[in-house]
């Protein structure tokens, strides 16, 4: 474990010496570190290299995908790969459906992958209709996404947008 970009994190974060005490044999101490850690950029790469070396893996898992949520589209499959090959699986797709949100939201995505969101994860779906301005985009989740809750979102949001409540 990296000890020292562990400590170097607790120490720019003014952790208390009682958690700088339990980095090495508490959990909850490093996940309490590097999650605060996530919220300042600078940060991020010593939170990548104790990720890097965080021995219990599912923790890993949790960091690194928090940080997708955060880091430069163009940084994920870095973080990803931070990963043991044996749980990248789960990172790798959420990967890929930021990537695929970034470009609903942007207006990039083709009319052939916003027809396909259906067959994405219900995650994915939840997002696009909880932010998508596009009413293509929606009707295609109201109709067919995966979950009660996707399509109410969708067409609830379809509905704000024909009221003009989410501006332009």
């Amino acid at each position: 474990m990296s000890v020292s970009a562990l400590d170097e994190l607790a120490r720019r974060l003014g952790a208390d010496v009682s958690v700088v005490d339990r980095l090495a044999t508490d959990e909850h101490a490093r996940w309490a570190v590097l999650s605060e850690a996530l919220g300042d950029i600078a940060l991020h790469p010593l939170v990548l290299a104790a990720t890097r070396d965080e021995p219990d893996s599912v923790m890993a898992a949790s960091v690194v995908t928090s940080a997708l949520e955060v880091v430069a589209p163009g940084e994920r499959a870095t973080w990803v790969a931070a990963l043991p090959a044996e749980e990248r699986a789960y990172a790798a797709r959420r990967a890929d459906d930021l990537e695929m949100l970034d470009n609903v939201l942007d207006g990039r995505a083709s009319p052939e992958e916003v027809a396909a969101l259906p067959d994405r994860t219900p995650w994915l779906q939840l997002r696009v209709a909880g932010t998508a301005r596009d009413p293509a985009t929606l009707t295609v989740l109201e109709g067919r996404g995966t979950t009660r809750r996707v399509r109410g979102a969708a067409r609830q949001r379809l509905i704000e947008l024909r009221k003009g409540r989410l501006g332009r």
